[in-house]
């Protein structure tokens, strides 16, 4: 897991990179890590952010599984464009 602490803003850590291997994948692990995470984040943080890319929908089930929300932002990259969601990681 690729995270960068404080953004975009001092109360937001943001997932960068998720990925399973493909063998382990419809196991249960990659939630459990992504709930490990998010206890950890918890502490420090009052929400997380990530992006996935529009049009994966194994990628948009997986985080909205794990209680991400779209914020209604979609960013066109130059091959793909991607959705902005993210989690309050308050109680």
């Amino acid at each position: 897991m690729d995270f960068v602490y404080a953004y975009p803003d001092e109360e937001t850590v943001f997932i960068g990179l998720f990925m399973v291997v493909q063998a382990y994948q419809r196991k249960g692990i990659g939630s459990h890590i992504v709930t490990e995470a998010l206890a950890y984040f918890a502490k420090n943080f009052r929400k997380a952010r990530l992006a996935y890319v529009k049009g994966n929908p194994q990628s948009q089930h997986f985080w909205e599984k794990q209680g991400f929300k779209s914020i209604g932002c979609e960013v066109k990259q130059e091959l793909y464009t991607v959705v902005i969601a993210e989690q309050s990681l308050e109680d």
